[in-house]
């Protein structure tokens, strides 16, 4: 009877339907051109500063003077690269950071990973809520609040000028940014369900066994969202650094030795202008913008190679976490 109904009303109603369909299709193609639309303009805002920086890093001091030269360069400058180059004292500061910020990354994941899973697990346990809420405090307190004890406590414990404060911590679950990656843990594990941890439980399985072959492996894209912001935050870490490692140049990572090359070129620009008497002296002369611009190049190249290699695992994690950057 339903379908000899719904058959009488596709007859009698045939122009009804088709209108609905072309609105239908009017309204999903409206949406998409919009969405496009707003997806290429953010697309073009994080786009141009990079590309700004990379030509700006090929051009020449002469290509700098000209007004007009706005974009690409008259000549292949490749001065650039290589004065910066020296200057970083690339190779030794690259693989310093490297080391750093893996044994750092490697530990910031394994701990927040199972913090998160005793947070999504155990969360029916009296004051399990309350120790959620305040890991989740220790994300919100600046750095710069807490770091005069930081540093006293790192003094007594003779770590000062080493790595120790930038690693030990990350095991921890604390770290930089560790309650962050405490939140995406726990909410990848309470996405998943409990069945799966009775039934290896069943199967003899302890509670080690359970999180390393059964839970662990189901939550990958989220190591992977955790791995990059990790990986990202520790590359462009400053303010710890500098305060921990202070003079210590020989263990300098490549974001100090960024900082302290722009310094120099700065400082060079403002003793060039006074000697020669600019009535509005420049900040920077026109080779050491260019230099600077070929540092800011090599050091962000390892970090965006990283994400290039996971990017697909990243962007399920997103997706999955519902997180936005």
């Amino acid at each position: 009877m339903a379908r000899e109904l719904a058959a009488v009303e596709f007859v009698a109603n045939p122009i009804q339907r088709l209108v609905d369909k072309v609105r239908n299709f009017g309204l999903t193609w409206m949406t998409r051109l919009v969405l496009y639309v707003v997806l290429v303009d953010l697309g073009f805002v994080y786009f141009l500063p990079m590309a700004f920086m990379l030509l700006t890093s090929l051009k020449s001091p002469l290509d700098l003077e000209n007004p007009t030269v706005h974009w690409l360069p008259t000549q292949i400058f490749y001065l650039n690269y290589s004065f910066a180059w020296q200057q970083l004292q690339y190779p030794a500061a690259l693989l310093r950071t490297v080391l750093w910020v893996t044994i750092a990354v490697i530990g910031q994941v394994i701990s927040t990973m199972l913090v998160g899973y005793g947070f999504a697990r155990y969360s029916r346990i009296r004051g399990a809520e309350v120790l959620f809420l305040l890991a989740i405090f220790t994300f919100l307190v600046p750095p710069q609040t807490i770091i005069v004890s930081m540093f006293l406590n790192y003094k007594v414990l003779h770590w000062l000028n080493t790595y120790l404060p930038l690693t030990v911590p990350e095991y921890f679950a604390q770290g930089l940014r560790g309650a962050f990656f405490i939140f995406i843990f726990r909410q990848a594990f309470r996405a998943l369900p409990f069945q799966l941890e009775e039934a290896a439980r069943v199967d003899g399985a302890g509670p080690l066994k359970v999180f390393t072959r059964v839970m662990a492996p189901l939550v990958r894209s989220s190591v992977a969202v955790a791995a990059v912001f990790s990986v990202v935050w520790h590359w462009n870490s400053v303010f710890l650094v500098s305060n921990f490692l202070q003079q210590t140049y020989a263990k300098w990572p490549l974001s100090l030795e960024l900082q302290q090359f722009t310094s120099s070129q700065l400082t060079q620009g403002n003793s060039l202008a006074s000697n020669q008497g600019f009535q509005q002296s420049s900040l920077l002369t026109p080779g050491s913008v260019g230099a600077i611009m070929a540092a800011c190049v090599l050091v962000i190249l390892p970090p965006l190679i990283f994400y290039i290699l996971v990017q697909r695992s990243f962007v399920q994690g997103v997706e999955r976490t519902g997180l936005i950057e």
